[in-house]
């Protein structure tokens, strides 16, 4: 982590070390994680072979992938949502 990142951090702590537990009984934590399932997210440069040309190199664009979203609170973990292809603000509306 850069110190920018650890400086936001400990002001993140300073501001909420008085909070109750009842305080944080409000509060939800989530966080996702994006896997590609063909690689590289980006343009990829891959060999192929035809009749034209036995070995050319192609650009191809691999999109597929599965992002895994969850959360916890003070009563514990909730439920993992898996979404599968390109999310939209309406499909990321309907995995909450």
């Amino acid at each position: 982590m850069s110190e920018v990142h650890k400086e936001k951090r400990r002001g993140y702590a300073a501001s909420h070390i008085t909070w109750s537990a009842s305080d944080w009984a409000q509060v939800v934590f989530t966080d996702e994680k994006r896997w590609s399932l063909a690689g590289n997210d980006g343009y990829v440069s891959i060999w192929t072979e035809s009749k034209e040309n036995p070995l050319e190199m192609v650009e191809t664009n691999r999109k597929g992938g599965l992002v895994v979203w969850g959360a916890i609170s003070k009563n514990g973990g909730l439920r993992l949502a898996c979404m599968e292809g390109l999310i939209t603000a309406e499909t990321y509306i309907d995995m909450l």
